[in-house]
């Protein structure tokens, strides 16, 4: 077994890394296959740099050896271009092109030169021609001739190259040779996820891999270099040689390229290389033709090949010329964004850079909240008093990067420096330590801060942030700090922000303790003055919006709270993530739960529960994700409520605070997801549990009258007649003290369980009925959907089976249009035994020819595609007409169809 010249003289080996182009490789090798049968002929083999060209001629290499077959290597190099036929004649060795004159004419050289290709091939020849994009031109041009006339012998010519680099006249002739069936292509494209990760060994459904996926394009070569140090220690080794030989001018356009950017504009390139226009053009024309740069779809705006190159081009900058450009590329770039600035002054920052780095970090805390960090950083270490400047910022973008603790201890160094907003940033300090849980800590930073505090608008900032620290540890503003906020001075230019937030604060006050109507009047002033203050001037406030949303669900005005909550939503979007957002996103999720908007519920508790996980908060995650598991015992079918429960088992078993809003209708969402599951005991010690007993201390009072309705439902459910009537009576007591709508609601449903117990079924289905509208005026659907299904089954136990019908039926619209799908089937299968059809009640005269036809046929259990084939029609048709003929027939299912025409006979 014979091999033609290789590297070394060593036989042909696999290379190191898995053979991830499995398809390719098996494409070459039923090539080596047909080479062996006596086939021949020319093969391009194209990709970009780095896309395993050269790895696969190294597996056809080792493959053509094993299967007995002469193998012939040439790799083409820039030096080697001005001499012609040299990429095919120094593969073929000097023995078989002995006496051959290259500087012939090519007429002569080319007949030649494939004799003496015909003469090697007494046994199959793979002749393996590797960076052929840069072969001379002769080289090119005779390979171009055998596409033309093949020899007439067992040689296969396999031709790697670059596409934008190879001779334009091969690839034509490659192209026609392929369309005639006399050659081939084999093109390389991007490798795919699950490619990329048995290359690097990682998991394909690993994010990271993903992302490294992305950024390397695909490119085999770029994963390595992105994903292994010491790969990328290569590559700079492999590109060297590309980089070699560039011209002056080219040169310096690369480099200014690769100090502005992965992409760059071409004048500012030209500016910081300091090059004439016409020596610019020329200079990336050459660089376009080797394939460093490309264009881009936006004139005049170049791009390296691949980041990696860029990073390779940057990293042999010498570093005095280096930083010299930067400077330069500042003064290019004057009139751009700062973040877009910022990089050139990141290596070796001044003092007089102080200023951009802060505008730069204030421009990128949204998007990217860990470069601001760093510039701020950076603008600490040389500010003249080695300070970081803009600590407000710097705490927000820590926070946004998931840096609670830092962002505490940056905070607290500006308090005791007095650098900042001192209201400001004590209020943003309580917020970190309660979502680090010290909310003792966060109480005792803002009682020391209020008590030398005078200030209308610090003291309205403090006393808001007290509310929203009273969330978590039920440590609500006291009547002193209520009364000091009443009595500021609101009046003056500039106050309305502080009125607004004043007045927000006194009805979430006025909510909490049950003065309903104190806090109606309250909400309707400051949701008139916030309705009227623009976006700019709140954000600065987000507590007051947030506050009064709070206060809107409290008295059940649910619209107007998702409006205002839903402002403040929109303008925390637009600033660094902070510990305010998910505490709005879960009172959006609450209201949205209370008027049964299901999607929108576990929509805005998964996101606040992503938003804490990130900031690094497991308790508030833990609260957001008691809200998510109230969405699925609604809506997960069979098992709902099993998963509820399970979900809000999870969430309760942690660090729970449970001394007011939060903590406590957490555990009363298990408690609620318990009851329906059926597991009434454990719902009853949750609800005691959270309250501190039967008379519900730690619950507020407009939360009452809902506990007392559900532990009366609970003993009517269980026939304790006597606990039912006593739960009703708190309820009552409970509902006239407040004397909302909803809990009136409560109260009525809380008596009419009693009467259920007692047997009293009419009655209690009138009171059921009652309630029911009590909720619609508020919009509260899925309490009234409870109210409904109560009714039905006390009509029925009153043997008003008609009455029962339609309380079902209503009930199971508002389940369908809530996407309520557990109600929904619960009510659907009781209204169906309420109504049994009868056989000659039916009267099938009401379908069409066409809606009979496709009926029967369904009734046979004939699939909808099944059907469609039997009568020429789409399934599309066949479900429309099955849908008309549900509704005609008073059915909901095929099932029930089934069931209905077989009684016909």
């Amino acid at each position: 077994m014979r091999s033609g010249p290789n590297p070394g003289g060593r036989e042909p080996r696999e290379p190191r890394e898995p053979v991830v182009r499995v398809a390719e490789a098996r494409w070459l090798d039923s090539a080596l296959e047909a080479l062996a049968g006596g086939w021949g002929g020319v093969v391009e083999l194209e990709g970009d740099p780095g896309t395993g060209k050269t790895r696969l001629l190294g597996h056809v290499a080792a493959r053509a050896h094993a299967l007995g077959i002469r193998v012939l290597r040439g790799r083409s190099g820039r030096a080697d271009r001005e001499v012609p036929f040299h990429a095919v004649t120094e593969p073929l060795g000097p023995g078989a092109v002995a006496g051959l004159d290259p500087a012939a004419d090519p007429e002569q050289v080319h007949p030649a030169l494939r004799s003496a290709l015909t003469a090697l091939a007494t046994e199959p020849v793979l002749l393996l021609l590797d960076d052929f994009h840069l072969a001379d031109g002769a080289s090119a041009r005779f390979v171009e001739y055998l596409t033309r006339y093949p020899v007439s012998a067992p040689v296969l010519v396999v031709v790697a190259q670059r596409p934008r680099e190879a001779c334009r006249a091969l690839r034509n002739a490659i192209t026609q040779a392929v369309d005639a069936g006399t050659g081939d292509r084999l093109t390389l494209a991007p490798l795919t996820a699950a490619q990329a990760a048995l290359l690097v060994g990682a998991d394909p459904a690993d994010e990271a891999l993903l992302d490294l996926h992305r950024r390397a394009e695909g490119n085999p070569l770029y994963l390595l270099a992105l994903s292994r140090a010491e790969v990328g220690d290569r590559l700079g080794v492999l590109l060297a040689g590309e980089l070699a030989g560039l011209a002056p001018d080219e040169a310096a356009v690369l480099h200014a390229g690769a100090v502005l950017g992965t992409s760059f504009v071409a004048v500012a390139a030209a500016r910081v290389a300091d090059l004439a226009p016409d020596a610019t053009c020329a200079a990336v024309a050459g660089l376009l033709r080797r394939d460093l740069l490309r264009e881009v779809p936006q004139p005049g705006v170049l791009r390296f090949r691949h980041e990696v190159l860029r990073d390779v081009v940057y990293r042999r900058i010498d570093w005095c010329v280096r930083e010299a450009a930067h400077r330069r590329a500042l003064e290019v770039l004057a009139d751009r964004p700062a973040r877009e600035r910022v990089p050139h002054v990141e290596s070796a920052p001044r003092p007089d850079d102080v200023p951009l780095l802060v505008a730069a970090a204030r421009e990128a805390a949204v998007d990217a909240p860990g470069d601001a960090v760093r510039w701020l950083r950076l603008a600490g270490e040389v500010s003249p008093d080695r300070l970081p400047p803009a600590a407000d910022l710097l705490a927000r973008a820590l926070v946004a990067d998931g840096g609670l603790t830092e962002a505490r201890d940056v905070l607290a160094a500006a308090i005791a420096d007095g650098n900042g907003d001192r209201a400001a940033l004590v209020a943003e300090q309580a917020l970190l330590e309660c979502f680090l849980g010290d909310y003792p800590g966060a109480g005792n930073l803002l009682s020391a801060e209020l008590a030398g505090t005078t200030d209308p608008d610090a003291l309205v900032r403090l006393v808001a942030r007290r509310v929203m620290v009273g969330l978590f540890d039920g440590d609500l503003p006291d009547d002193a700090e209520i009364e000091r906020v009443a009595g500021v001075d609101t009046g003056g230019a500039g106050q309305r922000v502080a009125a607004m937030g004043a007045l927000a604060v006194q009805a979430l006050r006025a909510a909490h303790t049950g003065d309903v109507n104190a806090a109606h009047e309250l909400i309707t002033g400051c949701a008139a003055l916030a309705d009227a203050l623009p976006d700019a001037e709140l954000a600065d406030h987000p507590d007051h919006l947030t506050v009064l949303g709070w206060a809107e669900t409290i008295v059940a005005r649910f619209d107007d709270a998702l409006r205002h909550l839903g402002r403040q939503l929109a303008l925390l979007r637009r600033q660094p993530t902070s510990c305010l957002l998910p505490i709005v996103l879960m009172g959006l999720s609450w209201v949205h739960h209370c008027v049964a908007r299901l999607e929108e519920t576990r929509e805005s508790a998964a996101e606040a529960k992503r938003v804490a996980q990130r900031l690094g908060s497991p308790h508030v995650a833990n609260l957001a994700e008691m809200l998510e598991a109230a969405y699925l015992a609604w809506t997960n079918g069979r098992g709902g409520s099993r998963l509820a429960v399970d979900r809000a088992e999870r969430a309760a078993r942690a660090k729970l605070p449970r001394n007011w809003w939060f903590g406590t209708n957490g555990l009363l969402l298990l408690a609620s997801a318990l009851h329906m599951d059926g597991d009434t005991d454990r719902a009853t010690a949750v609800i005691l549990g959270a309250g501190g007993g039967p008379d519900l201390a730690f619950v507020s009072p407009m939360t009452r009258p809902w506990c007392y309705e559900t532990l009366s439902s609970i003993a009517a459910d269980n026939g304790d007649t006597g606990g039912a009537e006593e739960w009703a009576r708190r309820a009552a007591e409970a509902a006239e003290f407040v004397g909302q709508p909803n809990h009136v609601g409560f109260a009525l449903l809380a008596r009419a369980h009693a009467l259920r117990a007692g047997g009293e079924h009419c009655q209690a289905a009138e009171l059921y009925r009652e309630a029911a509208e009590s909720f619609a005026t508020l919009g509260m659907t899925g309490s009234r959907i409870r109210a409904l299904n109560h009714a039905a089954g006390s009509s029925q136990a009153a043997g008003r089976a008609e009455q029962a019908g339609a309380d079902l039926l209503l009930a199971r619209e508002l389940a369908r249009q809530v996407g309520a799908t557990v109600v929904y089937e619960s009510a659907d299968q009781q209204r169906h035994r309420l109504t049994p059809r009868r056989a000659d009640a039916v009267d099938l005269s009401v379908l069409t020819r066409r809606e009979a036809q496709i009926a029967r046929i369904a009734a046979t259990g004939k699939r909808s595609r099944d059907i469609a084939e039997e009568l020429v029609m789409s399934p599309r048709t066949v479900d429309l007409h099955l849908t008309r003929v549900y509704r005609k027939l008073g059915v909901s299912s095929r099932a029930e169809l089934v069931r209905l025409l077989a009684s016909l006979g």
